[in-house]
């Protein structure tokens, strides 16, 4: 055993000992630095920095430090805050496989911490949204890759919808077999899980959420969705009304517009056919808009009362059971508010790197 290069000559026993093979670079002939080349911050008292090696040999010694599992680049503590985003270290990261579903897929090669929107290119995991935003919290968040319940089997459609926000507000079809959704595990963009609504009977409620009035709490609505085909007013989602916390298909293709209590403006970028990611403010002021993918508009905010008090109904794809929206999700979420700018940015980068460059953003 010889001393870690991490302490003085001087020191009389060494914090870390290594193993060292008949092919260590280290002999006693070669000097000892007194000194690391580079301190490592960060590093707590007691505790061992991590070095990941089978054969120390192999190390990069430089006469100077050990190989370390990873790229400090600068030696920033794990757990600081890199451009705004937060590490995610969920699993030991020295060759550790992250579970699917949770926070990513597959090995992070060079175990470098998962950054959220700043791993270039590494798909990310279905519910990094609620990791991405948390300025605010989440009223409920469905992901096509997760949560689905099929009360008749495999292929008789959607019967529960589970929330993944932690909240227990799963959308449910359960009174009707025939208005269920189809799920399709790997039907979506990049291969990824979606329910497909479709546009003629199909209908999913939240039973446990009573959506707060638009004039006392604010709801911010984001998702990933394709219209596939069009009927004009048929319904995103909407509460109890024809009018509140409604988002629908607009007045001719390809259009798209929200309302609560009066009916704002309407985009024309909701194309048939492609898909986009969206998001939807009400607040019950002229800070409302609707968005699709890099256009949005304003909506007026008019309605001050809330017609879903107490009724506990918020719908996807109908309104009070008519005008079914033909739609395919990738997913649909909605917060107690809008969240900040860098937030809506990495939603973005979350989007192009989980559903490809397919989708809109």
């Amino acid at each position: 055993m010889v001393r870690s290069l991490l302490e003085p000559a001087t020191t009389a026993l060494s914090v870390l000992d290594v193993a060292v093979t008949p092919r260590s670079l280290l002999t006693p002939s070669e000097p000892r630095p007194a000194t690391p080349a580079t301190p490592i911050t960060g590093v707590m008292a007691g505790m061992l920095p991590m070095l990941v090696m089978t054969d120390i040999s192999q190390g990069v010694m430089s006469g100077v430090l050990p190989s370390l599992t990873g790229a400090f680049s600068g030696a920033l503590p794990v757990g600081a805050q890199l451009a705004g985003a937060l590490p995610r270290l969920a699993a030991a990261i020295a060759g550790s496989v992250f579970t699917p579903g949770s926070t990513a897929h597959g090995t992070l090669a060079g175990a470098l911490p998962m950054l959220t929107g700043s791993l270039a290119g590494y798909p990310l995991g279905p519910t990094d949204p609620l990791l991405i935003v948390t300025s605010r919290s989440p009223f409920f968040f469905l992901s096509g890759d997760l949560g689905i319940t099929e009360a008749g089997g495999a292929g008789t459609g959607v019967s529960a919808w589970g929330d993944q926000s932690g909240q227990g507000k799963s959308a449910t079809q359960i009174s009707s077999a025939p208005a269920r959704p189809a799920w399709n595990a790997s039907g979506g963009p990049n291969g990824r899980g979606i329910v497909t609504f479709d546009g003629a009977n199909d209908w999913m409620e939240f039973t446990s959420w009573d959506p707060p009035a638009p004039g006392t709490a604010p709801i911010w609505f984001f998702w990933v969705c394709k219209p596939v085909s069009w009927s004009s007013g048929a319904n995103l989602y909407s509460g109890s009304s024809t009018a509140i916390l409604r988002c629908r298909m607009g007045t001719t293709t390809g259009k798209i517009g929200a309302s609560n209590g009066t009916l704002g403006q309407e985009l024309t970028n909701f194309t048939v056919g492609s898909w986009f990611r969206g998001e939807n403010l009400f607040s019950n002021s002229t800070s409302d808009y609707i968005k699709v993918g890099s256009t949005s508009t304003t909506l007026p905010g008019t309605n001050t009362g809330s017609t879903n008090a107490g009724s506990g109904v918020f719908r996807l794809c109908t309104d009070v059971v008519t005008r079914f929206g033909n739609i395919a999700w990738g997913c649909v979420g909605a917060w107690n508010g809008e969240p900040t700018s860098g937030e809506k940015a990495a939603l973005s980068t979350w989007v192009t790197r989980y559903y490809g460059n397919t989708v809109g953003v």
